[in-house]
């Protein structure tokens, strides 16, 4: 599968940064699981952003912090309230909007995770500082990129319907 994957170069490159990703998740919530904390890999950038807040926040907040979409911050929200580690509440400045923070277990939780995270990025420091060293700030350049103009726009697509796939 690699070296079918390989012979179409750059094309391949979400595909792998999906594979990289997965493997990253799914050996975080190995870690937890060993560890015997009940948490998932996937709530932390929310999770996170809720312990170092000065304040509650509403799901916009969030979002905004950590770049993913209101929706995905949402169902987060609903998993982390449905293991009592947060409390959301309706915004009584703006009744349409819901104000969130950790809960005492939520809080509680962070004494057993953050020993968990310092590990785990030095143990990812390993991998990184094995020639990987630049890999975070690639894919913000990439991020960054791709937000300024999307790919599509970048390409130039020609008119012409006959277009055959061709070995690249």
């Amino acid at each position: 599968m690699d070296e079918f994957l390989k012979q179409f170069g750059r094309l391949v490159g979400a595909s792998r940064y999906r594979r990289i990703s997965e493997k990253l998740y799914i050996e975080g919530d190995r870690i937890y699981k060993v560890a015997g904390i009940d948490f998932k890999t996937t709530w932390y950038p929310v999770y996170y952003t809720l312990a170092c807040a000065e304040e509650k926040l509403t799901i916009n907040d969030i979002a905004l912090e950590v770049g993913f979409t209101h929706i995905t911050v949402k169902n987060v929200l609903k998993e982390l309230e449905q293991k009592e580690l947060v409390f959301i509440n309706i915004n009584p400045e703006d009744r349409r909007s819901k104000l969130v923070c950790l809960s005492d277990n939520g809080i509680a939780l962070l004494d057993r995770l953050v020993p968990i995270w310092k590990e785990y990025s030095k143990a990812l420091d390993s991998i990184y500082n094995n020639k990987h060293q630049e890999i975070i700030e690639i894919f913000e350049s990439i991020e960054y990129e791709i937000d300024k103009m999307p790919i599509i726009d970048r390409m130039t697509i020609a008119s012409n319907k006959n277009n055959k796939v061709e070995s690249l």
